[in-house]
């Protein structure tokens, strides 16, 4: 069917669809401004990695993602006093690890909850690099 993302491309707007759908970018629309960002990729078909950035008033922000041997590395940048939430793809929230370190291990990283196949992040401004495993049949579902 018909969603936001397919009038995007209609419209002309592939720009857009890629960093908001593919790379995850998007504004939250309760706290408009990208005062707090909404960081929620979407890898689709065979796609095996995804880089975007997007400059907002805050400054810039990134979503770099790659599938590996059935993980998912995501290396993230969230500018100077803003916030985000992550939506981190996998089954399994103790397996997240974020520059190395299981989660619980992060300062200044709240776990918040799972929500379908992702973990639901709370960050501040930086820098992060998150690692997951993602399962075969989540995979395989992807490579469709």
């Amino acid at each position: 069917g018909m969603n936001s993302e397919a009038l995007l491309i209609l419209a002309g707007n592939l720009d857009a669809w890629f960093y908001q759908t593919l790379a995850g970018i998007r504004a939250d629309p309760e706290r408009p401004g990208f005062k707090h960002i909404l960081m929620h990729p979407h890898p689709v078909g065979d796609l095996t990695f995804v880089k975007a950035s997007f400059q907002s008033m805050h400054g810039l922000i990134g979503s770099d993602w790659k599938i590996e041997d059935g993980k998912f590395v995501w290396r993230i940048t969230i500018p100077a006093n803003t916030k985000a939430t992550v939506y981190v793809p996998t089954k399994n929230a103790s397996g997240i690890t974020e520059s190395g370190k299981p989660l619980a291990q992060v300062d200044g990283v709240k776990c918040i909850r799972m929500q379908g196949d992702r973990v639901m992040v709370e960050v501040g401004s930086g820098h992060y690099q998150f690692a997951s495993m993602i399962n075969s049949e989540q995979n395989a579902q992807q490579r469709r």
